[in-house]
């Protein structure tokens, strides 16, 4: 998701780039110029290795209003962030069904052309009821990446969650705060998601927290 970023920051040399630290860590793996600003990196704990990058509230300031920016602390898979930019947010990885209905089996169940091959596997071996409680929803991974028992979050992560589980808690509230922020008159119109269809901010917050109420129990809307 973040390997194209390379030659998109040579196209633009003059362009600021603002990333989360792993992303940024990653891209000059394989080229990509220091990232000028980390989103997830705050003023008063910016760890040694960040020393002279900007921060999150650096980043706030250098776009002067033009673009609101959310970071979904907690979220130790993305480092998601919410863009809003002329009432319009945009979001990726939080969501992965469309907005009017929930992921249908029946989709990848037209034989077995080659076509949709990929999809099916993907869908029936990570994202039904049978995979996990939530599967019509998530991809199993994305569960497991916020489990600290799991190998996947445990090992294989630059961004492991919390050993105590605190992780969920975390990107629970931080979701709500920002739901709580975008569901006032005025600020959010309309919400363009990665994965599924253009929605209004009424349904965007009600599939999100039927897709991530399960992080800490309680509802995500206030």
């Amino acid at each position: 998701h973040t390997n194209f970023l390379p030659d998109a920051s040579n196209q633009f040399p003059n362009a600021k780039i603002i990333c989360a630290s792993a992303a940024d860590l990653k891209c000059q793996g394989v080229g990509m110029r220091p990232a000028d600003f980390l989103y997830d990196v705050v003023r008063d704990k910016v760890p040694k290795r960040y020393s002279g990058r900007g921060t999150f509230e650096d980043a706030l300031e250098a776009l002067q209003g033009q673009a609101r920016l959310f970071h979904i602390r907690g979220d130790v898979c993305t480092q998601a962030l919410f863009v809003l930019v002329h009432k319009h947010l945009f979001e990726v990885d939080l969501l992965y069904v469309n907005s009017d209905e929930k992921l249908r089996e029946t989709e990848f169940e037209s034989g077995t052309s080659i076509q949709h091959s990929s999809h099916r596997i993907f869908h029936y071996s990570l994202i039904t009821k049978n995979a996990h409680p939530i599967g019509y929803l998530l991809p199993k991974y994305r569960c497991l990446m916020m489990d600290p028992t799991s190998l996947l979050a445990s090992k294989l992560m630059i961004d492991a969650p919390n050993a105590d589980g605190s992780s969920c808690v975390i990107m629970a509230e931080s979701l709500r705060s920002a739901l709580k922020t975008l569901s006032q008159d005025g600020v959010c119109d309309q919400v363009l998601s990665s994965h599924t269809h253009e929605m209004s901010r009424e349904c965007f917050c009600q599939k999100l927290n039927e897709t991530w109420g399960w992080l800490d129990g309680t509802s995500l809307l206030e």
